[in-house]
């Protein structure tokens, strides 16, 4: 086993090998916080990783995951829980302490894109600030401005740089118009801007870049960059044995008409169909209303009609089920092994002589042991201790394609779930027509 675990301290320093039973990182993403769950024996050494404030709150614990060698993730883990059980028939008492958290996206999820974010809140106005420039400068301009050179120091985070701006991606524009402080109430106030991923995504649908976070000496090192076109070189299949299924449902509209009343002077109600034949349809017309009596403005009543048919249009899901074999895996590439990382391009065979391309949105991972006990890594020799623990297992499964990236207004998996549904169309009337 070479998959290792260390606790670092607040300055990110290793203090401790963990011993774990098991680690479940459930799911990295593309250009969206992961989360992982890690269970561990109740060891004295362990107890250690749990500590807390004066007012009795979890302190966040900083970990560090080696895979292999061939891939790393520094965590945060921001939950604790304790269980204790007792076996009825024999009286043995089991104890696992589980933390659970997320990887280092986090801080950016949680930070609010200033539009001058090297002035305090106090100082923003609601003037817009639009940034124009290559992906990477305007991605690490925000994130800078808003976690590195803050204005508030409180927004700084210590131990985080960003790496030198190489410039990379194509021009892009990012506009920020936060509402001027201490005018919001109620919900409004809850939604005061975009947060920094949230920058990052909209960046990345104008350009493909991905962001990730790595750990070099004592330093989060923020950084950004290109997904790979690797199509012709990674490739899932049945016959490879790294494509175990595929399963595509659709569904019809819930919303394919939107019924508007609105604040315009004439005419004052108005119909909106989505596109296609469902609302012509009148098995599959599904009208929804919406009233807009609060506002004239064009842009507002075109934008409620665009929510409201995206909303309700029909589901389109492709699922994959795909796993790692030893030529192919996430991770670094070592020839003959051919590596891949979250947003590369790849290539799905889903059936003999029909293939589709897709990024790898996210991987999961899991290691540990089947049954109740301890899985150790020696500071160097990573021998396990005898008889504490059943078989060490290792599952990297990668996720293709993903529903929640957009790119040009459609997610990557409808434009392959349309593709396969063609096809799929296509295998009917063949076998209809008995051929």
């Amino acid at each position: 086993m070479t998959v290792t675990i260390d606790a670092l301290t607040r300055g990110l320093v290793p203090q401790q090998n963990i011993a774990f039973q098991k680690i479940d990182i459930s799911t990295l993403q593309f250009n969206v916080t992961g989360a992982f769950t890690l269970v561990l024996p109740a060891t004295p050494a362990n107890w250690q990783l749990v500590t807390f404030d004066s007012q009795g709150e979890f302190i966040p614990q900083a970990l560090f995951v080696n895979w292999n060698n061939v891939f790393s993730v520094p965590l945060l883990a921001e939950m604790w829980e304790h269980d204790l059980t007792v076996d009825p028939n024999t009286g043995l008492i089991t104890e696992t302490i589980t933390l659970s958290g997320a990887d280092f996206l986090a801080l950016l999820a949680n930070r609010v894109v200033y539009p001058r974010g090297t002035s305090a809140w106090t100082a923003q106005t609601t003037t817009p600030r639009t940034i124009t420039g290559p992906a990477e400068t305007v991605i690490k301009t925000l994130v800078t401005e808003n976690m590195v050179t803050a204005g508030d120091s409180a927004r700084n985070v210590p131990n985080f740089t960003v790496a030198a701006d190489l410039g990379r991606g194509g021009t892009v524009t990012y506009t920020i118009t936060p509402p001027k402080p201490g005018t919001g109430t109620g919900t409004a106030a809850a939604t005061l801007g975009p947060q920094l991923m949230d920058m990052v995504r909209s960046v990345a649908a104008q350009s493909l870049i991905g962001v990730q976070i790595n750990l070099a000496g004592n330093q989060l090192v923020f950084d950004c960059y290109i997904p790979r076109d690797l199509s012709a070189e990674a490739v899932f299949s049945t016959s490879l044995g790294n494509l175990r299924g595929d399963t595509v449902s659709d569904a019809v509209p819930t919303a394919d008409v939107a019924l508007l009343e609105d604040g315009a002077s004439a005419p004052n109600f108005t119909e909106h169909d989505a596109s296609g034949d469902a609302a012509a349809d009148p098995w599959r017309r599904a009208e929804i209303f919406d009233d807009q009596t609060s506002t004239t403005a064009a842009s507002d009543l075109a934008a409620a009609v665009t929510s409201d048919l995206t909303q309700g249009a029909s589901a389109h899901v492709l699922t994959i089920t795909a796993t790692d074999i030893p030529l192919l895996r996430f991770g670094s590439t070592v020839p003959p092994v051919q590596g891949y990382q979250l947003g590369d391009t790849v290539t799905v065979a889903i059936r003999p002589g029909v293939s589709y391309t897709d990024i790898v949105s996210g991987v999961e991972l899991t290691a540990g042991s089947d049954t109740a006990g301890t899985v150790y890594m020696g500071p160097a020799t990573g021998v396990q201790a005898a008889g504490t623990y059943g078989a060490y297992y290792e599952v990297v499964t990668p996720i293709i394609g993903n529903p929640n990236f957009a790119a040009r207004g459609q997610t990557v998996t409808q434009r392959l779930a349309s593709q396969v549904r063609l096809i799929d169309k296509a295998v009917a009337q063949a076998k209809k027509a008995g051929q």
